[in-house]
């Protein structure tokens, strides 16, 4: 019986990174599906937990930077920031390096709402045993954050922007047939 061949080494690799990101996106939606289940659905938006948290660690930023860091558009960040600032969570500064993007930052109310929803969730995770040391949980992170990072860099997105024109325009035919 013949048995076939391995792959070569780049498939495997590019199996692996598949892998990677599928595991990655399920766990990214079984997250935001658990912050719902903690938290009460429909009573926190999804994108204004990660804007607060990130204020809250990082200080002040504009809406453009908070939309860098998640890769969405400033329109999508602008709808969250609206949300949290109805709520008195965040507030919109006057931004001494540019007069017309304003600085958001987070407010007391806003500070006490990330450390509760914090607290909840963290309640939570001490009741699971995910089978992980701290030092593989902190390889872990470090690899997706080293992974995001390439993914960041001008060069990948130029890459992205041109392979995306052809891969588009291919699609597009298809939805007429």
């Amino acid at each position: 019986m013949n048995t076939p061949a391995p792959p070569p080494p780049d498939t495997l690799y590019l199996r692996a990174l598949d892998q990677l990101f599928s595991e990655t996106l399920l766990l990214n939606m079984r997250l935001l599906a658990l912050i719902e289940e903690v938290h009460g659905p429909g009573k926190f938006p999804r994108a204004c937990r990660g804007i607060l948290a990130d204020l809250a660690e990082n200080g002040p930023q504009t809406v453009p930077q908070l939309a860098r860091t998640r890769s969405v558009s400033r329109q999508y960040i602008q709808t969250a920031v609206g949300t949290l600032i109805s709520n008195g969570w965040i507030a919109a500064e006057e931004n001494p390096a540019h007069r017309r993007s304003v600085l958001i930052t987070i407010t007391p109310p806003g500070r006490a709402l990330i450390d509760q929803l914090r607290r909840r969730e963290g309640e939570l995770l001490r009741q699971i045993n995910f089978g992980l040391s701290f030092e593989e949980i902190q390889a872990a992170a470090g690899i997706l954050a080293q992974v995001r990072t390439v993914f960041n860099r001008g060069g990948v997105r130029r890459l992205v922007s041109e392979q995306a024109q052809p891969q588009k325009e291919s699609l597009a035919g298809l939805e007429t047939s």
